[in-house]
C-alpha cells in the first residue's frame, strides 16, 4: 500500500508498517515533519520520493522521528 503526500507536509498521516510513503516531486521549503510509528526489521516504514532524487527539502527543516525501523530514502537536503 502506498500513500502520496502532496505539498501539505507539516505532519505525515498515520500509517502501518506495510506502507511506503511516496512524496511528490518538488522543492519543499521550511518543512516540519513528524513521524511517529514503528516498522519491523522485515517490514520497515519507507518514506521516499516518487522519483528518486526529485524531492528537495530546503530552508529550515525540522524532522522528528519517534519509532523504529523508519527509512528516509533519496531525499535531498
Amino acid at each position: 500500500m502506498s500513500t502520496v503526500i502532496t505539498t501539505s507536509m507539516n505532519v505525515l498521516p498515520s500509517f502501518t508498517n506495510e506502507n511506503t510513503i511516496l512524496i511528490d516531486d518538488g522543492i519543499y521549503e521550511n518543512i516540519n515533519l513528524t513521524i511517529n510509528n514503528k516498522g519491523t526489521i522485515s517490514k520497515p516504514i519507507i518514506i521516499k520520493p516518487k522519483n528518486n532524487g526529485k524531492v528537495v527539502f530546503s530552508g529550515t527543516v525540522n524532522i522528528k522521528i519517534s519509532g523504529e525501523y523508519i527509512i528516509l530514502s533519496n531525499i535531498i537536503f
